[in-house]
């Protein structure tokens, strides 16, 4: 995951820099005033190559000429854990995701002295909130014992801060938004359960292989979730320090 992101991070970097260096080709006609669009609907392109299952639609609108306000809402999923090795002693019968929920909200400036253009395009800064919730659950098997592992869990992150970011207009109709940095503070709530017939030793052993792989799957978790904090039936809460980066693609009308 760790990989992944930073591949993910160059890759938007590189990006961002290439389309600076384009952005001219696309503005030379902008010398007649355009119509005035305030409305944009977008999708965001980064959480389904990062999470996989995570398909987040988001709606912007202009208030006036260096400010905008924008929300969105979709599906949010960690990656799903069946592939995970458990060893030869278990077998996965089941894994299912129960659903996942994705709300945030945020307050845009766009900064005139150094933009060009009025919102939406350039350079802007402003507070944010997301929410986030999924739920997993799955059945594990042991090949060396008579028994059944029953787990499952709820993952809620709630987070806020500031965030830093570009939009790109293209043709007039074209948005690609660019959030650079969201540095923020996050409250994770984890609530686990488990019904099993396995031995103390060995539930303790498979929570700990669960904890290992959605650490290794979701970026901060080994920050937030500590080897041997996660136990059976509780409820973890903690705050950590959260962030925010993602690249969405819109249209506008």
């Amino acid at each position: 995951m760790k990989k992944r992101i930073l591949s993910t991070t160059r890759s938007l970097l590189l990006l961002f820099v290439f389309l600076i260096s384009i952005q001219n080709v696309f503005c030379q006609g902008d010398s007649i005033k355009p119509k005035i669009r305030k409305n944009t609907l977008r999708v965001n392109i980064t959480n389904p190559m990062i999470f996989g299952k995570s398909y987040i639609l988001g709606y912007e609108r202009i208030v006036n000429h260096k400010q905008s306000f924008a929300i969105g809402v979709g599906s949010f999923s960690l990656p799903k854990l069946r592939d995970v090795d458990f060893g030869s002693e278990y077998n996965v019968v089941s894994t299912s995701d129960n659903g996942g929920l994705n709300i945030s909200g945020e307050y845009r400036f766009y900064q005139s002295k150094v933009n060009k253009y009025d919102a939406p395009r350039g350079v802007y800064i402003g507070p944010y909130a997301a929410y986030n919730k999924t739920h997993r659950n799955m059945t594990i098997t042991s090949t060396s014992v008579i028994g059944q592992f029953d787990a499952g869990y709820e993952f809620r992150v709630t987070t806020v801060g500031l965030q830093l970011g570009y939009q790109f207009v293209f043709w007039e109709r074209v948005s690609l938004d660019m959030i650079l940095m969201g540095p923020g503070l996050s409250g994770y709530s984890l609530k686990t359960t488990l019904s099993t017939t396995l031995d103390p030793d060995k539930e303790e052993e498979l929570f700990q292989k669960i904890n290992d792989a959605i650490a290794a799957r979701f970026p901060g978790w080994d920050q937030v979730i500590a080897p041997g904090e996660m136990h059976k039936n509780d409820t973890f809460k903690t705050t950590s320090a959260g962030f925010r980066y993602m690249v969405m693609l819109g249209f506008r009308f």
